[in-house]
């Protein structure tokens, strides 16, 4: 699994640069909890765009919401 990135630093136009997550199998594992806790708590069935920002600008509104019902639910004491 590969992460790519656009290289802003650089001149030229185009350049890449991987981040492989293969080496580093303790923030793979973290990564793969974290997108199943996504899966299983926050009820996203599709994104929006397909552009990096939607994608996370979805992900925040879900978890701000999932945190505004957890900490509704807690006060009211509701399952």
């Amino acid at each position: 699994m590969a992460i790519v990135k656009s290289d802003s630093d650089r001149e030229e136009k185009g350049s890449f640069f991987f981040h492989r997550i293969d080496f580093f199998p303790e923030y793979r594992w973290k990564i793969e909890l974290f997108f199943k806790w996504i899966k299983q708590h926050l009820k996203i069935k599709s994104f929006w765009s397909a552009s990096e920002n939607a994608v996370k600008t979805q992900i925040y509104i879900a978890i701000i919401t999932y945190t505004v019902v957890a900490i509704i639910k807690a006060k009211l004491k509701l399952k």
